[in-house]
């Protein structure tokens, strides 16, 4: 069972990590140097795919089976959120109002994180949008 849950977290962070090592290692490489761009896509690589296999990990130990479109929302709704304070306040909110009393990073967390990647993409789409409009 635990086997299982590190292969499947595994699995998601090598295809999150290897999709963020060619996006930095593209980007880096046309604005500096070849070198630059495979440093920085390493790391970056290594950083998000290591956030990625940590919360994949969590969100499958809680059975939460997310298809593999709900997955891109979901790792989404994680990079944008972690840092951000508002998505804590709202994280911790939400759990007070329906779930106070069980574990806060249950199956309902993880649902309320992939909402919030929903959100958060539709808000950055629209704003992409306005930009190249505008």
């Amino acid at each position: 069972m635990v086997d299982n849950i590190k292969q499947k977290s595994v699995n998601v962070a090598l295809i999150v990590a290897g999709i963020c090592f060619f996006i930095a290692f593209i980007a880096n490489w046309i604005e500096e140097n070849f070198v630059y761009g495979l440093l920085n896509g390493v790391i970056g690589g290594l950083i998000i795919g290591g956030i990625t296999f940590l919360i994949s990990k969590s969100a499958i130990k809680n059975k939460i089976n997310f298809k593999w479109w709900q997955w891109v929302f979901y790792i989404i709704g994680w990079v944008v959120g972690f840092a951000n304070l508002l998505f804590w306040i709202i994280m911790y909110v939400a759990y007070l109002m329906h779930n106070y009393g069980d574990p806060f990073f249950s199956k309902d967390f993880h649902r309320r994180v992939y909402i919030w990647g929903i959100i958060i993409t539709i808000i950055l789409a629209l704003t992409i949008l306005l930009i190249l409009i505008i």
